[in-house]
């Protein structure tokens, strides 16, 4: 029987602290890689979900655009055409002998101008109510798109690397104590400051 020394023990104990420290850092850098993809599929989705909330955003602009001319338009065709209608009402009346400016004549024309007005200030409001509902939605799509933008940037900017090097210095950490405790026979200290000695295997043929 040969006992083996000291310095012999804490070698053959530092070639398996390293063959597990090789463990843990392949683990570590295997959690990193799926954490990495699993990133980069995140950071991918909410790319695209980005670019649609933009088309969404710019589409609802170009429509409130179109919805505030269309109302506008709206009202001139109805002022055109209340003017069309005046026009016939005191044809008639002149025609017919009545003063267009006085009396019930003037009346009829007054009210129909009125009534015309307000139908195509009603067409004009419905434009404009269209447009800003139109573009409350771009602003909703815009703060999505915006959302979506920030997650996707801190999806990018995560720390997965700096927990992997975490990890594998963790683990350096604890197989250099347990090396060191072994090459110097180091123990813990017992409470009354003395090391105690580390034991000495025996090898039996």
């Amino acid at each position: 029987m040969a006992a083996i020394s000291g310095t012999t023990a804490a070698v053959i104990s530092a070639v398996s602290i390293a063959a597990s420290l090789a463990g843990t850092a392949m683990s570590a850098i295997a959690q990193n890689q799926a954490a990495q993809r699993q990133a980069e599929q995140q950071e991918a989705a909410n790319r695209y979900q980005q670019k649609i909330s933009e088309r969404n955003r710019d589409l609802a602009e170009e429509q409130a655009r179109a919805a505030r001319k269309e109302g506008y338009e709206n009202a001139v065709r109805k002022r055109q055409e209340v003017a069309g209608i005046i026009g016939a009402q005191r044809a008639r009346q002149g025609a017919s002998g009545v003063g267009v400016d006085v009396g019930s004549a003037l009346d009829l024309n007054l009210d129909t101008a009125e009534r015309g007005e307000i139908d195509a200030l009603a067409l004009q409001q419905q434009g404009l109510d269209k447009a800003r509902n139109l573009e409350i939605q771009a602003w909703h799509s815009n703060a999505n798109a915006q959302a979506y933008g920030w997650a996707a940037d801190n999806v990018s900017s995560g720390n997965n690397g700096l927990a992997t090097a975490g990890t594998i210095l963790g683990g350096i950490g604890q197989a250099g104590s347990m090396f060191g405790s072994n090459l110097w026979g180091g123990s813990p200290a017992s409470p009354s400051g003395k090391k105690i000695s580390a034991s000495v295997g025996i090898i039996r043929h």
